[in-house]
């Protein structure tokens, strides 16, 4: 049996045997970020598919702080960089670990955008 390294990849994620195909629903929003912890991704459902992919990209000019499950506070937690700049955007895959619960932002101004997008896999 021949393993290609997708197959391989794909069985290291727990994805599958690269038999079959796999599709990943992807929904793209934003969340307007401010000076109070506030809510920019709801927690997963119970009982519906767990996420398998978050991108995370900081739009605005000033740097925004989130937490998984947790108050947002500045200066702690997940540093998104202001937009044009190194340290901008994070992503969360199968590899890193991808949090289910809810993620809350904060920003040291008002109406900060933050760009999400998420994956439901098959």
């Amino acid at each position: 049996m021949k393993t290609t390294f997708l197959a391989t990849l794909l069985l290291i994620l727990g994805l599958g045997t690269g038999g079959e195909s796999i599709t990943i629903v992807v929904t793209h929003s934003t969340a307007t970020v401010g000076v109070a912890s506030a809510s920019a991704l709801a927690a997963v459902a119970s009982g519906a598919k767990a996420r398998i992919h978050i991108y995370l990209e900081n739009d605005s000019d000033t740097v925004i702080y989130c937490r998984f499950g947790a108050t947002a506070t500045l200066n702690t937690g997940i540093r998104l960089a202001a937009a044009g700049t190194i340290g901008n955007r994070i992503v969360f895959t199968p590899v890193t670990g991808v949090p289910q619960v809810v993620l809350n932002c904060i920003a040291s101004g008002a109406s900060k955008t933050l760009l999400i997008a998420t994956g439901i896999g098959n």
